[in-house]
């Protein structure tokens, strides 16, 4: 079945496996398989409980939606106790914390947790002292999971690239969504923590000509407004320096370079906002900045600092228009110096989580990551080596001044600590990540990387996609009907297959 196609429905079949109030994008265990399935997420629903099944109707049993509702509350239970794990027991003697304990974390790396201080000594000697600085292990973020999940050998966030610089380092993969579809226009970098309008916000769709005095023709121009067509990259940087100086860092500014053939699928407005270099065989290279969008919003997002995850936006029910988060008051929240351009500053042992967004796809042939990511080469991110330390008071509020005189600064060429770390992407890993995509298509690439829960939604959808499009059809009016077929194919949705299964 078309992978669009479940992404556009993903609600209403969330509705459908467990009820109404799962419908939310929120919710990871109705996620499968095109939603999120961020650490954040999955946090937000520990106190609530799994619907019972008993008197699911026999038809829905049929369909399979005992066997998917298994396989997610067994990943959940993993991953949940996966999450204890890492908080409860010793990295270096595996021992379980005592009752009424905290474990000690390393206060460089923030990657791993220790039992005593005999523990952290005798690992620090035996290794950890060179694997710390040399950036192997991201810290233990709570919405970014490098570790491999329950059933397959892959992680949950798979690291696509990574570098480390001037006591920096930089970590990097992909949207937090389970899936290989790119992102629509109307999905903002953060997620959101309300429903989605189905075709989009009502701005949205006046920009993309579904409505209103300037409509646009159908066909494959229409499909880079409508289509999948937004990289979503969610990126970890920590300042692991030490000499306590802080570290600015220019998150709204990340660049993503990738070959320049995808410049065909540049919207005419986003041109400007790329540029271009020639390399070997006389190829090019396109450099292209975050998006900023049809409501003139730049599209990064601070998603976490420290630990503390920063809330979504929502679309408000009023005009369906979405209305981004508010930056956060207090500490870390501190060490943000602009949060709608998503300028921070880190001191040691700090680091962040942000998402940023690029339109790179065209809706059509390059509507899935595999498509982009396997013609990534690096993502590059400016940053300032400030000459304020951590150990002075006050010290993240001379840093943000720093970083605002140095940006001010007129004249040519960059300011001195300027500086660009480069993070190659690591292509036999991505190939080899991508390649059932490549080899068998969509479905084999869900379940071969995101395991059984995966497999068994792929069961459930082709078994109850048609009859609940067929469903949803029938009780249309027939000029709704008819609204619906146009709006879907200017999507890029074949609306009969579907209804049809093929």
């Amino acid at each position: 079945m078309d992978e669009g196609f479940i992404r556009e429905l993903e609600d209403e079949f969330a509705s459908l496996i467990l009820g109404p109030a799962a419908a939310s994008p929120e919710r990871a265990i109705a996620s499968d398989p095109s939603s999120s399935a961020g650490g954040a997420s999955a946090s937000s629903n520990k106190n609530k409980k799994m619907p019972s099944r008993k008197n699911d109707p026999p038809m829905m049993k049929a369909m399979g939606a005992s066997s998917l509702l298994s396989a997610t509350q067994k990943e959940m239970a993993a991953r949940k106790a996966r999450k204890k794990d890492r908080k409860t027991i010793c990295g270096r003697c595996g021992k379980d914390k005592l009752a009424g304990t905290k474990l000690q974390t390393c206060s460089r790396c923030k990657s791993i947790n220790y039992c005593s201080e005999s523990c952290q000594r005798e690992h620090w000697q035996d290794g950890h002292k060179e694997e710390c600085a040399a950036f192997v292990q991201p810290p233990l973020a709570k919405t970014f999971d490098p570790s491999d999940r329950p059933d397959v050998p892959w992680p949950v966030d798979p690291i696509h690239a990574s570098t480390n610089e001037n006591g920096l380092g930089i970590w990097m993969t992909t949207s937090g969504h389970m899936g290989s579809m790119l992102q629509q226009a109307f999905h903002p970098p953060e997620g959101y923590s309300s429903d989605c309008p189905l075709q989009g916000p009502p701005s949205f769709r006046r920009w993309a000509g579904l409505e209103g005095p300037n409509q646009r023709e159908f066909g494959v121009e229409m499909k880079k407004y409508t289509g999948p067509s937004l990289v979503t990259l969610r990126i970890v940087v920590q300042n692991r320096r030490t000499d306590g100086r802080a570290i600015a860092v220019c998150a709204g500014e990340t660049i993503m370079n990738v070959f320049g053939y995808l410049k065909n699928n540049l919207l005419p407005e986003d041109r400007p906002r790329v540029r271009f270099q020639n390399i070997q065989d006389g190829r090019e290279l396109m450099m292209s900045m975050p998006w900023v969008d049809y409501n003139r919003r730049l599209r990064v997002a601070i998603v976490e600092v420290n630990g503390a995850v920063a809330p979504k936006g929502k679309f408000l029910p009023d005009d369906g228009e979405y209305e981004p988060p508010a930056r956060p008051t207090g500490y870390p929240w501190n060490r943000v110096v602009d949060w709608e351009r998503g300028q921070l500053v880190l001191g040691p042992g700090d680091y962040a989580v942000y998402c940023v967004q690029y339109p790179l796809g065209n809706g059509h042939e390059y509507a899935c990551y595999p498509e982009i990511m396997t013609r990534t080469t690096a993502v590059a991110i400016p940053c300032y080596l400030t000459n304020v330390k951590n150990t002075e008071d006050g010290w993240f509020n001379a840093a943000r001044m720093e970083l605002r005189i140095v940006r001010a600064l007129p004249g040519p060429g960059l300011p001195p600590g300027h500086f660009n770390p480069l993070a190659p992407v690591d292509f036999e890993y991505v190939e080899e990540y991508y390649r059932p995509y490549v080899d068998h298509g969509l479905d084999r690439f869900a379940v071969e990387r995101y395991g059984k829960r995966a497999e068994k939604m792929n069961e459930f959808l082709l078994k109850t996609g048609p009859l609940q499009m067929q469903s949803m059809m029938s009780a249309l009016p027939a000029d709704q009907r008819e609204e619906v077929m146009r709006r879907s194919k200017a999507m890029g949705f074949d609306m009969e297959r579907m209804m049809r299964g093929g």
